[in-house]
């Protein structure tokens, strides 16, 4: 089972490992950091979006149906 925060903990670790690839002047680190980014990529589309989180202030008005 995983966490509801898990997809976005891999999306973030994609665009980390990505920056970390853009950055890097050797060839080989920039290919293991693509690589990385990809798994963390696949990862994250594996899993289900969070659904949207839909807040309700406590002092709402009830709305008057017509």
């Amino acid at each position: 089972m995983t966490a509801p925060n898990d997809r976005a903990y891999f999306l973030r670790r994609a665009r980390e490992e990505r920056e970390l690839a853009s950055s890097s002047e050797d060839t080989a680190v920039a290919l293991t950091h693509f690589r990385f980014a990809d798994e963390y990529q696949r990862r994250a589309d594996a899993l289900p979006e969070a659904p949207a989180r839909t807040e309700t202030p406590m002092h709402a008005e009830p709305q008057a149906q017509s």
